[in-house]
């Protein structure tokens, strides 16, 4: 296979890239999703297990619940990664921020509809992702001081002009 497509710095095969295009996933499942395989290809499906637990800390994430208290909420249901560890909060974020859970792919910074089945509706991603944006923390910088002109040190051993 001839890999000429350049996405985030990645090469990747144009067959890869159609099935992108076509609305299919060429990744591993995210969490909640189970990849599926016979002899017409491959796909993603919900995973009857997760998908319910995903979907469940999309609607406490919606209902504007502080981040921590999702991620402690849906690690006493049973939540887990696929390993059977604990989640932390930036992998919780990640999920919460994906839209392939809305049932879209992402290409080149648009999103696409896909052909694998959504696990949160449309509405309550949106509503999910616009909760997390008004909860974000942001860095703040600090105001930016100009230094000093540098003058000249003098050098040891040696006489000044």
């Amino acid at each position: 296979m001839s890999t000429d497509y350049q996405e985030r710095g990645r090469r990747v095969s144009r067959a890869m890239r159609r099935k992108v295009e076509a609305g299919g996933f060429a990744h591993k499942a995210p969490l909640g999703y189970v990849n599926r395989r016979d002899g017409h290809g491959t796909w993603i499906e919900p995973d009857p297990k997760v998908a319910p637990l995903v979907a469940e800390a999309f609607a406490l994430a919606a209902s504007s619940m502080p981040l921590r208290q999702v991620l402690a909420t849906m690690g006493s249901r049973g939540l887990r990664s696929r390993q059977g560890r604990r989640i932390g909060v930036s992998s919780l974020w990640k999920v919460l921020t994906n839209p392939v859970y809305a049932g879209c792919t992402r290409r080149g910074g648009s999103c696409v509809r896909a052909s694998h089945g959504p696990i949160v509706e449309r509405e309550v991603w949106e509503r999910a992702q616009a909760r997390l944006e008004e909860r974000r923390r942001r860095p703040q910088r600090a105001a930016r001081v100009p230094l000093p002109a540098r003058s000249p040190a003098p050098q040891r051993g040696r006489r000044g002009p």
